[in-house]
Parts: C-alpha cells; structure tokens; sequence
C-alpha cells in the first residue's frame, strides 16, 4: 500500500495512503476486527455537490473565485458577500492580527490571507447530502482547504430562501493552516516504520490519559505499542482513501473504503496554527487524533454525520 502525498499539482490530489509494514495478525488480513459499526456509511461515489441559485454562488468554485477577486482588488464589502450570511457575527470586530501599523479587523485579516491564494483550485464533496463541499488549494509547497457551505439565508418572516454557496469561515488562521505540513510525513513515516517512540510525539496527552492509566497492568504490554498497531490495521484497509474536512474544526479524517469489502475506517489528524516566537514566524503543527479516530471506530455512520454534518433539515 502506498501514500500519496499531495502529488500532481494540476490534478491537486488529496488522495493518501498509509503503509503497515508491521505484519499484522492473519486473522486481521482475512478482514476481520478492525470496525465495529458501520451502519449505512455512504460510498465516496455518493458524495456530491448540489448547485445554488445565485449568480456567483451557484458552485463552490464560483464563491471562490469571487471571494479571490473581492480580496485581491481590495473591495471588503464584495468579500463581506462572500461569507456564510447566518455566520457574520464579530466580522468586523479588531483581531490581534495587524497590516504594519493597522490593526486588522477578522475580515480585513482573511482579506489579506486572500490575497495570496492561487486562484487554481479543485471543489471536492464532503458529503451525501450536497451542502459542504472543500477546494483543494496549492499555494507554493503548502496545501490549503477553503469550507464552503450551500445554506439559505435566514428570514425574518420565516419564508424558505434558496440555498447558495458561501465560504464557511472568516477566521484568517484556518486559511493559514497548511495541509501538507511537514509533521503529516514524519507521522506517515512513524507508522509505516513502526517508530513508537517518534509516534508518541505526536500524541495529544490530553487525549493518552488513559493509556498511561493502562500503562503496567499486564507485563510485556505497552498500551501506546497496541495503538500503533490498531492504527496500522486501519490504515491497511484500502489503498487510497478520500479525504473528509472536520467543518467545525481544522481536522483531518482519511477514510479507507474498501469496496470489495464493503469496510470502512478512518483515521484521523488534528491541524493547529502555532507560533515561534524565535523566528516570529507561524507554522502548522499536527497531532493525532485519537478521539476522532476512536468516534469513526465506534460508529462510522453517526460519526461521519456529525463530522461533515451531513444533515439534510
């Protein structure tokens, strides 16, 4: 099994997988113990992207580009527009973001994120319902994901109104967010070499309390070791999985689909926006998110709902 990483450009391919070099239990390769339920989770082919009815807004590439265009020729009240119209609270509120000596505000400081966005970019369904979608972004090296939303604006008078597409958010930080951050390999490379000591580094320690309460129950067991093989049990499930965006959030869920199988798992990454202060610099740290992964492992199908939130009211 291969990953591949964010290769092709043009094509701006999210398609990863991940390697299991540890040989896993025979009874794990016939298919057996991996999930536990998976009740009706759609197929990546039924994702899909329904249309709005606003010029500019119909598709999620139409917002895009308008939202570029607004940002790059400086016309704030264009990019306002471009934004989920139920979600404008604190838009113009002072950030801690600055332009020299100008304080930004939120929407000035996703203007100027904006500004340097490449205006190739590809739309890619999150869900079944088709009303949040993401647009892959090569920007330099980095990789960045612009959420975008089909919802209807609400009415004082409480009339139904069409739905269009918006970008989803107006933080600046999460158009800073770099998916193909440097720690996405290294954690590649932990699992597929079997590296405990360097996948531990990318644990949330908030999230391993309970592995170090398990941790000298049973000699010769090392809770963190039997994680890091479930993961690379998970991740031997299929060879290139379909990316899903956390839409309240900056995560990552890989979702290996076998359909020979009729299987589902997933794996799943936390991306944060840190600050070194040596450099004065900002960069995307990763960690793994066991508590996501743990969500689709218990129940893909309420999990995978409440991740893209793929509703249909």
């Amino acid at each position: 099994m291969k990953w591949m990483a964010f290769a092709g450009a043009a094509a701006l391919a999210l398609s990863v997988g991940f390697v299991s070099p540890v040989a896993a239990d025979k009874s794990t390769d016939q298919g057996g113990g991996v999930e536990l339920l998976q009740e009706k989770v759609p197929t990546p082919t039924e994702l899909k992207i329904s249309e709005g009815s606003a010029e500019g807004h119909k598709l999620p590439m139409d917002v895009y580009k308008k939202a570029l265009k607004a940002a790059k020729g400086g016309d704030l009240e264009a990019l306002r527009g471009c934004f989920n119209p139920n979600n404008l609270d604190f838009i113009d509120e002072k950030t801690w973001e600055n332009d020299g000596d100008e304080e930004l505000t939120y929407l000035g400081a996703v203007a100027k994120v904006l500004k340097g966005y490449s205006e190739e970019g590809a739309a890619r369904a999150q869900g079944k319902v088709g009303d949040y979608a993401v647009i892959t972004v090569r920007n330099g090296e980095a990789v960045n994901l612009v959420k975008v939303v089909r919802t209807a604006k609400y009415s004082d008078d409480g009339k139904e109104q069409p739905k269009n597409w918006y970008l989803s958010s107006f933080y600046a930080s999460e158009y800073r967010i770099d998916y193909n951050a440097p720690d996405v390999k290294t954690i590649r490379d932990a699992i597929e070499k079997g590296d405990l000591a360097k996948f531990k580094e990318f644990l949330d320690p908030w999230q391993t309390q309970v592995l170090d309460l398990l941790d000298g129950v049973q000699e010769g067991v090392d809770p963190y070791a039997l994680l890091l093989k479930r993961v690379q049990l998970i991740a031997k499930n299929a060879e290139a999985p379909t990316i899903l965006v956390d839409r309240s959030g900056t995560g990552l869920a890989y979702w290996f689909h076998n359909a020979e199988k009729g299987t589902n798992t997933f794996l799943c990454l936390r991306f944060v926006e840190d600050y070194d202060w040596r450099t004065e610099k900002r960069f995307t740290s990763v960690k793994f998110d066991i508590s996501s992964t743990t969500e689709f492992h218990r129940d893909a199908k309420q999990a995978f709902d409440n991740y893209v939130q793929d509703w249909s009211w």
